[in-house]
């Protein structure tokens, strides 16, 4: 199917982005709401394009060692030359934005709406109904940096998104004691905020809002219409590998030369003759092997370096990251947003005490 759909991100072609909605969330964290990124028409022709054109995926993930189905379906969408990526045990193709030309008219929108902003990958999600959510979790791998900037815009049922404050561990401990009916009671405290996301909107999470907060779509039993949304995202791993890489080799290359210099005198430097001090000979040879050993400990060293710089995500492996941006080990609603803990074993059936003395009588 070959469609071509032009994006319009001023859809009233007065300014609409000016309609933009700011809502500081303290400490360098800021989210941006646009009600219309989109006309209607333009965002429903991409909506019935995603919808059948998109090769939807449901996958199941390993989570703590059980299995289970992701509740939403998903696709993975990347610029050429960046790494696999694995989460959960589960490795997604990634395909190419020439396979879905859309996409890109999609993308410019969003780059007229957010100038300066690029983006080099894209995770699309389909919740076809209220059962289908993703829980609490924060995008704050370092693969996306320590302020990532990440654009979503929405198509079709209007969803609710949920961000609330990461706890401190003293406030964490405070609420794990209390009742869940108190804990809701909270929602019109300032350290949770909720926004409707609306078909053909953007929304846009920038600074440390990775760092210091966690967002969610909940389940909601009226949606009963599918919701699609797309995730700009920008990955900074594969700039950041080029990088180290150049380090290594300018390191590689004055230890290379270092070598050189050492060994050269050795090589053109005649045997002693018989009667003539040989000491110097000795001395020179045990320093270029002294010098040959310190350089490849330093070469060890630097390796070792790189390889634990270059693991800041796993692609390959066991698959410990996931895509939502949060480490299974970490966080208890991992990627399919709610597993719970797996319950400690009940205990062992005790054996009834034989009767006293005194209950005989």
């Amino acid at each position: 199917m070959s469609l071509r759909f032009k994006a319009i991100s001023d859809p009233d072609g007065n300014g609409s982005n000016s309609k933009e909605q700011k809502t500081d969330l303290g400490n360098g964290s800021e989210v941006v709401y646009v009600p219309r990124l989109l006309t209607s028409d333009e965002s429903w022709k991409f909506f019935d394009y995603l919808n059948k054109e998109i090769p939807w995926t449901r996958p199941t993930l390993r989570v703590f060692g059980r299995s289970h189905v992701q509740p939403r379906d998903t696709c993975y969408v990347a610029s050429k030359g960046l790494p696999e990526l694995i989460y959960s045990g589960y490795q997604p193709h990634a395909y190419s934005w020439d396979d879905f030309p859309p996409l890109k008219d999609i993308l410019e929108a969003v780059r007229k709406a957010l100038p300066g902003s690029t983006f080099n990958s894209l995770l699309l999600n389909r919740y076809k109904g209220g059962n289908d959510y993703v829980g609490w979790h924060a995008d704050d791998e370092k693969l996306y940096g320590p302020t990532p900037e990440i654009a979503s815009v929405s198509f079709g049922c209007e969803r609710e998104f949920l961000m609330k404050k990461k706890p401190s561990k003293s406030s964490q401990e405070r609420s794990d004691d209390e009742p869940v009916s108190k804990r809701l009671k909270k929602s019109s405290n300032p350290d949770h905020h909720s926004f409707t996301l609306k078909h053909g909107s953007l929304l846009v999470m920038r600074g440390y809002t990775q760092r210091d907060w966690l967002h969610s779509v909940p389940k909601r039993a009226k949606a009963e219409a599918t919701r699609i949304n797309l995730t700009f995202r920008v990955s900074l791993h594969q700039a950041n590998n080029y990088l180290k890489l150049m380090v290594l080799f300018v390191l590689m290359g004055t230890l290379e030369a270092t070598l050189k210099d050492q060994l050269t005198p050795v090589v053109e430097t005649p045997p002693p003759h018989i009667g003539e001090d040989s000491s110097r000979y000795s001395h020179r040879s045990i320093e270029t092997l002294v010098v040959v050993l310190a350089a490849i400990t330093i070469i060890g060293v630097i390796a070792g370096i790189i390889a634990r710089l270059c693991g800041g995500r796993h692609f390959g492996g066991n698959g410990e990251h996931d895509i939502e941006g949060w480490v299974e080990r970490k966080c208890r609603s991992c990627i399919d947003g709610g597993v719970p803990a797996v319950p400690p074993p009940p205990p062992p059936p005790q054996e009834p005490k034989p009767p006293s003395e005194e209950t005989k009588k």
